[in-house]
């Protein structure tokens, strides 16, 4: 048996040290901003478990898996005018909101052109999609409504479909049911909540007929207040808004929305900045894979943060301003509003890259 030395007991107290992932990677952005990028460097060469483990929040490919589509305006397959939001189908296609072409667009992951989707009476300016159940939920920007169809109609796109409005609601105004250029959408517990983003305010409808319910929030800079809100999602009993022009994410609790009742629980950002953790103009929100994935339009890029503190985990960049965001368990999609492409997928890391490391070179987690 090997003897028991004071620099073994020094490496074994190293190995017990507890490793929050939060904590090491709110020092690292500590790092970057105050230090620039090539602390980040120096910092994660110092210890092989820090580095490890920051490999490990990257779960993100770093080059795109897959680039979709042109940015022009026509009814031709693959053109995109000013892509706004996009939803994974359960058959594992994309949808995408094509605004300025007045239709949803719908592709395969590997880039095939399925079909589109045109409502009745006319599309107008489709920016926000959310799917429940058997129902699709879309917001259409320039007529200032929420509109409800069937699902099945994005899978019987081949080619071009019409699909029935079974409910809508909104015209242009700030009383109830009324909105002013409404954005984004998510659904949660029979309720459907929607960015209005010309008053400056979530509004809340009943998912089976949608019926208003209440509003919130309010134009301003205060906690709960919001400027041009435009992309949601929700998680649990908490939603969390992009509010655009505050430059920052506000979580709500939900937890008392049956009484009609929405308090603010925390932000994330605030103050236009390029930092890592901060924001420019953040457009959508989506979550999955226990992460936030945020876009921003002025600052060109995806972030991901964790979810219960909004600490920065990854930033992917793009070539343009993103838009829209949606992911599931093996991929994280973006829509660009310019640029070559209008349509961005990552890949997910199925194994954390610390791990693939260490068993391609037989090490295990050691300091150096």
């Amino acid at each position: 048996m090997p003897a028991t030395t004071r620099g073994r007991l020094r490496q074994q107290a190293l190995l017990d040290l507890p490793l929050d992932d939060n904590m090491l990677v709110h020092v690292l952005a500590a790092l970057n901003v105050h230090h620039g990028t090539e602390a980040l460097d120096r910092a994660s060469g110092v210890c092989r478990s820090w580095r490890d483990r920051v490999l490990d929040s990257a779960h993100l490919e770093d080059d795109p898996d897959s680039m979709i589509g042109e940015l022009r305006s026509g009814d031709k397959p693959y053109r995109f005018d000013r892509p706004h939001d996009a939803i994974f189908l359960p058959n594992g296609h994309v949808c995408v909101a094509d605004c300025d072409n007045f239709r949803m667009q719908i592709v395969s992951r590997d880039g095939y052109y399925v079909g589109e989707v045109r409502l009745d009476g006319g599309t107008s300016c489709p920016t926000g999609l959310a799917a429940s159940g058997d129902w699709l939920y879309v917001v259409e920007h320039g007529a200032h409504r929420l509109s409800k169809l069937r699902r099945s109609c994005t899978s019987a796109a081949e080619t071009t479909s019409r699909a029935k409005r079974w409910a809508c609601v909104g015209s242009w105004g700030g009383g109830d049911a009324e909105l002013r250029h409404p954005w984004g959408v998510a659904v949660a517990n029979k309720r459907v909540y929607v960015t209005d983003q010309g008053n400056d305010r979530i509004c809340v409808f009943s998912a089976d007929k949608l019926d208003f319910l209440f509003s919130f929030g309010g134009r301003g800079g205060g906690m709960g207040q919001l400027r041009e809100p435009r992309g949601l999602a929700i998680d649990g009993e908490e939603l969390f808004v992009a509010d655009s022009r505050n430059h920052r994410i506000v979580v709500y609790s939900l937890a008392k929305a049956a009484n009609g009742e929405v308090q603010p629980a925390r932000c994330y950002g605030g103050g236009e900045s390029s930092t890592r953790g901060r924001f420019g103009l953040p457009s959508g929100v989506c979550i999955a894979n226990g992460r936030l994935y945020v876009t921003e339009l002025t600052n060109h890029r995806v972030q991901v943060l964790s979810l219960d503190r909004g600490l920065p985990l990854q930033v992917l960049k793009a070539d343009g301003p993103v838009s829209g965001v949606c992911a599931d368990s093996t991929h994280v999609c973006t829509t660009s509003l310019d640029g070559d492409h209008a349509i961005t997928l990552w890949r997910v890391n199925a194994t954390p890259r610390s791990s693939s490391m260490m068993m391609a070179s037989g090490r295990g987690l050691m300091p150096p």
